[in-house]
């Protein structure tokens, strides 16, 4: 019972991403990725899990006859889902991005080296 009810779930969240894309006017431009990242940086990738969990469809911690009203209630107005799904799609999905890792090592080494001969040459 559980695992249909998410299933149906997860349905009615497609189907109203399918209705936001059906109103959505023209795909985003597709933008050019650097082929390296910056040094300092790596790349990471999304499979988009948190798409449909930010629309707030789903009833959470909720009974099943709960889960089923909420689905009622997404289908017959969908209009504040599509407008999340829309506002999205206007910024442009992304599957990866930077993140912030450890600096270069031989940079850090380089920057140790030189304060600690700043230090010991106080005379």
């Amino acid at each position: 019972m559980t695992r249909r009810l998410s299933r149906a779930e997860r349905a009615v969240e497609c189907l109203l991403f399918l209705k936001a894309v059906a109103l959505h006017p023209q795909p985003a431009q597709k933008r050019k990725t650097p082929r390296f990242t910056p040094r300092g940086f790596r790349r990471t990738t999304s499979r988009g899990r948190l798409l449909f969990r930010s629309a707030h469809i789903r009833a959470k911690k909720a009974n099943a006859v709960d889960r089923v009203m909420a689905l009622i209630e997404a289908l017959m107005h969908p209009e504040r889902a599509v407008h999340h799904f829309l506002k999205k799609l206007r910024c442009g999905l992304r599957s990866g991005r930077l993140v912030p890792a450890a600096p270069p090592s031989e940079r850090l080494a380089h920057v140790i080296i030189a304060l600690t001969r700043a230090l010991l040459d106080t005379s």
